[in-house]
């Protein structure tokens, strides 16, 4: 598979058409797609509510399909990506993010062949 990229315009907490469409193209073509949530970029506080929203975005997009998922950490973060189909960057505080990922020494470019990268 290439690697695909779909960039989104946030407010995911909506269930609206794009946000529809948004989730339902990570998992598309996928059978039993393997979901790495990587909510680096948002405080740990957050998390609990972020989970749900994502899982429920999911079932609502692509009903039926099974998905599987994982919340991301710094330090399982490079064998995380390796182990996952689609890796969904949640936006937040983007210095956050960054200095998160650099801590973690993963090749970016090399680890994202034949993923879905997705942002919002």
């Amino acid at each position: 598979m290439k690697t695909k990229y779909i960039l989104h315009g946030g407010a995911m907490r909506w269930q609206t058409e794009a946000n529809k469409r948004y989730y339902r193209e990570m998992a598309k073509g996928l059978t039993r797609p393997k979901v790495l949530l990587v909510y680096f970029a948002r405080e740990d506080s957050e998390i609990p509510e972020l989970i749900e929203r994502d899982h429920n975005n999911f079932a609502w997009a692509s009903p039926g399909v099974e998905i599987m998922y994982t919340v991301a950490t710094e330090e399982k973060f490079v064998e995380q990506v390796a182990a996952h189909d689609v890796i969904l960057f949640v936006g937040g505080e983007t210095q956050k993010l960054i200095d998160t990922v650099e801590r973690t020494g993963i090749d970016l470019p090399e680890a994202f062949k034949g993923k879905v990268v997705s942002g919002s």
